[in-house]
């Protein structure tokens, strides 16, 4: 798929586990509403499945990488393939992008998103060849969002772009 890409689809995979140089949005419920709190996960070779996160858990915002393992048993709902990385340096190149972004000032209440779009904006100029444009790929989350049905549960779905 190229960059040029309009339209994004997204499907269930079926896989349970994030793949190995796959970049992805997990999507965190938010309340009893349609609400999410966005953030990124990928893996390297080594195995190590990082969740890169912009939040304001302690009232600040901050950067915070957490162990994905960990955090998929607090109600993550979904992880959305954003773009296939294909080697550690990739993987590199994304992690030091995410710290290096700036997290939007207060009075975004979206802010989680809106750092994750500029990331993969960023991701996009420096080379990585995502699914497609980053506000197509915010479009196809939103709408996969509103198709697994956002609410609490004890499973969450791997979805990837749908094939033509």
């Amino acid at each position: 798929m190229s960059n040029s890409q309009t339209h994004l689809e997204f499907c269930k995979t079926g896989d349970t586990e994030p793949q190995t140089f796959r970049l992805y949005i997990a999507l965190f419920p938010m309340g009893s509403g349609s609400l999410c709190h966005w953030s990124l996960v990928l893996k390297d070779s080594a195995g190590i499945v990082d969740l890169l996160d912009a939040n304001n858990l302690d009232g600040s915002k901050k950067h915070e990488v957490r162990d994905f393992k960990g955090m998929r048993k607090t109600h993550l709902k979904a992880i959305c393939e954003v773009a296939n990385l294909e080697h550690d340096e990739g993987v590199n190149l994304v992690r030091s992008t995410a710290v290096a972004e700036e997290i939007p000032a207060s009075g975004d209440n979206s802010f989680c998103r809106t750092w994750i779009i500029n990331v993969l904006k960023s991701l996009r100029d420096k080379g990585i060849k995502l699914h497609g444009e980053p506000e197509v790929i915010q479009k196809a989350v939103q709408h996969a969002a509103g198709e697994l049905g956002m609410r609490y549960g004890p499973e969450y779905h791997v979805v990837a772009p749908r094939q033509p």
